[in-house]
């Protein structure tokens, strides 16, 4: 934050014992620290919890046996992203839109709720057609469930790798 407001700079002989006077600046410097997160737009929120994020030196705990490449699992930066986000006044709702065909994770401002970005995916595959008869080539249930979960999954993994900017190998990791 730009506007920073340090009682130690100003007045360090307080750094010595704990009087009411400086008790009062901690107070009054906790109050502002909360009045200037409350007012900071949500692009600087969302740059501030990204750069949060990022310092925690993420590491891809993914493999891919048959493709032979790393790559991020959720479990790897969403603690990260939740923890940022608290801590900053963020909110994410992550959403498959099955009408338009596209997943969004939405950053909203938990000070302003009216403040939001959007980030969006397409959903990838044909729409379900639920008056059709089942294909027998599609699966059981239980196999169904399984790939809207691991569809989910990706989306949602790639949707925050976008919003948080967690930077992946350039170009196709599974490519040579």
């Amino acid at each position: 934050m730009d506007n920073q407001f340090d009682i130690e700079k100003i007045i360090p002989e307080l750094n010595e014992e704990e009087t009411p006077v400086r008790k009062d600046l901690i107070q009054a410097e906790d109050s502002f620290k909360k009045v200037m997160e409350a007012s900071e737009s949500i692009y600087a929120k969302l740059q501030r919890a990204r750069v949060l994020v990022q310092k925690n030196g993420l590491k891809k705990s993914g493999y891919n046996s048959f493709s032979k490449y790393h790559y991020h699992e959720l479990a790897d930066f969403i603690p990260y992203a939740n923890d940022a986000f608290d801590k900053i006044g963020l909110c994410s709702i992550f959403k498959l839109n099955s009408e338009q065909r596209i997943a969004e994770l939405l950053i909203v401002n938990s000070f302003n709720p009216e403040e939001t970005i959007l980030f969006t995916l397409p959903i990838p595959g044909k729409p379900a057609q639920p008056d059709t008869p089942q294909d027998p080539k599609a699966g059981n249930l239980t196999q169904q469930i399984q790939a809207i979960g691991a569809m989910s999954t990706y989306l949602k993994r790639y949707l925050y790798l976008n919003a948080l900017e967690i930077v992946e190998s350039d170009g196709i990791d599974a490519t040579p």
